[in-house]
Formats: structure tokens, C-alpha cells, sequence
């Protein structure tokens, strides 16, 4: 009789954050939040919210080399990690509690940048392979997917 797998804490938690990552792009960036946005701003706003995504993107892709180049130092993957996840959580919430569409547009730039940072190969992958080099990875990547779409079906 074959004994049935069970998950560490250490890999559920990266199934429930990996799985948590993927509800913001799915409900914040690309679903909920844009239009949202659309209803609350201004015909400029919309074209704001457009350079907005370009500008959070570009400043990822200018600043991604050099914290990779820091993340290498021992200790410091987590520490990154965790305060670009920090930021990306924080300036979320910032997001929701004001009703201005300019100051909504401000928190997404800074949340897309430590969602990005934290999420988008850079940390990630880096803790990732750091700290699940032993386990099955098709397993947990097949129950992250299964959990995000379970998310997607419910919207």
C-alpha cells in the first residue's frame, strides 16, 4: 500500500503564498482594481493608469540587477523577500483607502513594484529553489495551480 504524501509547514506556506501572489494579478492588475479604477477616474486617469503599469514595470526591470546582486549575500533573500511582499501588501490596502484616483494610482505603482520584486522570478525563485530543493515541486507547483483556479472559478 502506497503512503500518501503530506506537506511540510514550510511547503504549505509556500503554496499559500505563491497561491496569495497569484490572486493579485488575477483580482488586483488584471480583473478587479482596473476597473474599479476606470469607474473612478477621469478619461485622463484612464490614460494614467496605462503609463502607470509602463513605469512600475520599467522601475522593476532598472532596480531587478541590483537587488539581485544584494539577494545573493547570505541572509538577505528573505529579508528582501519579505519587505518587497511587505510593501506590495501595504500599498494595496493604501489603494483601497482613498478615494482619489491619483492616490489610488500612486499606491498601485508602489504596490505593483513589491509585488513585482518579491513575486516575478526575483526572490521568488531564488528562495524557491533555496528552500524546496528536496521536496516534489510538480506536486506543490500542480496544487498552487489547482488552488488558483479553484480562486478564478469563484469570481
Amino acid at each position: 500500500m502506497k503512503k500518501e504524501k503530506r506537506f511540510t509547514k514550510q511547503e504549505w506556506s509556500w503554496i499559500f503564498y505563491d497561491w496569495a501572489n497569484s490572486v493579485w494579478y488575477t483580482n488586483i492588475s488584471a480583473a478587479i482594481f482596473p476597473i474599479y479604477f476606470a469607474a473612478k477616474a477621469t478619461e485622463q486617469g484612464n490614460v494614467w493608469f496605462g503609463y502607470a503599469v509602463s513605469v512600475a514595470n520599467l522601475l522593476v526591470a532598472l532596480i531587478a540587477p541590483f537587488l539581485g546582486s544584494v539577494g545573493d549575500f547570505k541572509g538577505m533573500k528573505k529579508k528582501l523577500w519579505s519587505a518587497f511582499t511587505l510593501l506590495g501588501v501595504v500599498f494595496t490596502a493604501f489603494m483601497g483607502i482613498f478615494g482619489s484616483w491619483q492616490l489610488m494610482l500612486i499606491g498601485y505603482i508602489i504596490s505593483r513594484i513589491g509585488i513585482s520584486a518579491s513575486c516575478d522570478n526575483l526572490f521568488e525563485i531564488m528562495c524557491y529553489f533555496h528552500n524546496l530543493v528536496h521536496t516534489d515541486s510538480t506536486l506543490i507547483t500542480r496544487l498552487i495551480a489547482e488552488l488558483t483556479f479553484a480562486r478564478l472559478v469563484d469570481l
